[in-house]
């Protein structure tokens, strides 16, 4: 009993000074992760996180021709698919599923986290309210959204750095360090205030990946429109696009959404986004996003070989162009123009990468644009 006492105690204590320290949000990341058996967050973690919902408003079913004998992953790119735990793969062309498969915890029905593949939604939203006139354009001042920002080149940082990752944040993107600033975002009280304490440095100066960027884009967003981003998100693109199921998005203490991560679909849905990308910005009949602009953001711009405003692009070994949506763990939208082919694949890990891609994503397009 005495030693339950002493247990319990020093237990209040660690308590007490992490939160006097101000890192009372790593309570929360050890009960959402080590607690659950895992190293860092997850693909089903919505279920420790508050969620808002991103409606799906009018529902329009993939038409389906299932060819699986065609589509079937190899036995050495089943091994490889598996060794990375994919929980699910789903291949549309020609605007028509032609193969699906889920493993391990994930079902057709599943609704798990983008990751980063949600920081494309944000600048795709951010696109859609300038066509619409409520954000004058890219070049717009950051500053005249949220005057708060600070740092030496806080006037001079535009949308256009925060959407290319050009905007010299002092911030460290890293997904294992608790200390870190990822993690206080991710799991603390007040994704707005952790962001007023970031600073501008010298913004257009160079390429360097990190999640801040969309966060303080989606405030501008949010700012601009006086309107919440998940609401934004079901009228001017999944209800659009014909979703079938209501995604959510991960929202902080305060109901603010976790934009640079943390849209949460099913892989069916998740593929209509890569889905607009081959139609140019159109879906059902309806222009949704303007073509030139998805032309401009979805090649890479001049201070990176592999992103463009916030789209992922490269080529396979034998030099077929692809773009993707990419999100922590290996999630996977990619459009392939060449082959009119959409390829998902979710899961828990993304594996070693080679060069600026991962190695999987690779071994997987190589073998499936052959098709």
């Amino acid at each position: 009993m005495r030693r339950l006492f002493w247990f319990i105690g020093a237990l209040i204590l660690v308590v007490g000074v992490l939160l006097a320290a101000g890192y009372g949000y790593l309570l929360k990341g050890v009960y959402a992760t080590y607690l659950q058996g895992r190293t860092t967050s997850n693909i089903h973690d919505r279920l420790y996180f508050d969620q808002d919902s991103v409606l799906a408003t009018a529902p329009r079913p993939w038409a389906e021709k299932i060819d699986a004998q065609r589509w079937e992953p190899s036995a050495s790119l089943r091994t490889a698919l598996d060794s990375i735990h994919t929980g699910a793969l789903l291949v549309v062309q020609r605007d028509t599923v032609r193969y699906e498969a889920y493993f391990e915890d994930v079902t057709a029905e599943s609704r798990t986290n983008s990751f980063s593949m949600g920081k494309s939604v944000v600048v795709l939203l951010t696109q859609i309210a300038i066509q619409r006139g409520e954000i004058p354009g890219w070049e717009t001042p950051a500053k005249r959204y949220l005057p708060w920002i600070t740092g030496p080149g806080a006037d001079r940082l535009t949308l256009r750095h925060l959407s290319e990752m050009t905007a010299d944040l002092n911030w460290r993107e890293n997904y294992q360090k608790p200390f870190g600033i990822t993690a206080r975002a991710y799991y603390g009280h007040s994704v707005e205030h952790t962001m007023r304490e970031i600073e501008v440095g010298n913004p257009g100066a160079q390429y360097e990946y990190q999640s801040g960027s969309t966060q303080l884009l989606s405030l501008c967003l949010e700012a601009a429109t006086g309107r919440k981003l998940t609401d934004l998100a079901g009228e001017y693109l999944w209800s659009p696009l014909g979703a079938e199921t209501n995604a959510t998005w991960h929202t902080d203490g305060t109901g603010e959404a976790l934009a640079y991560c943390c849209l949460n679909a099913t892989a069916r849905d998740f593929a209509r986004l890569g889905q607009l990308l081959l139609d140019h910005g159109n879906a059902n009949g309806v222009s949704v996003v303007d073509s030139a602009f998805l032309a401009r953001a979805t090649v890479p711009h001049a201070l990176s070989a592999f992103y463009g405003q916030s789209f992922w692009c490269g080529q396979t070994s034998n030099g077929t162009p692809f773009v993707y949506y990419r999100g922590h763990l290996g999630q996977w939208i990619v459009s392939v123009p060449s082959k009119d082919a959409v390829f998902v694949r979710l899961g828990h890990h993304h594996g070693p990468a080679r060069g600026d891609h991962p190695r999987a994503l690779i071994r997987l397009l190589d073998e499936w644009v052959t098709r």
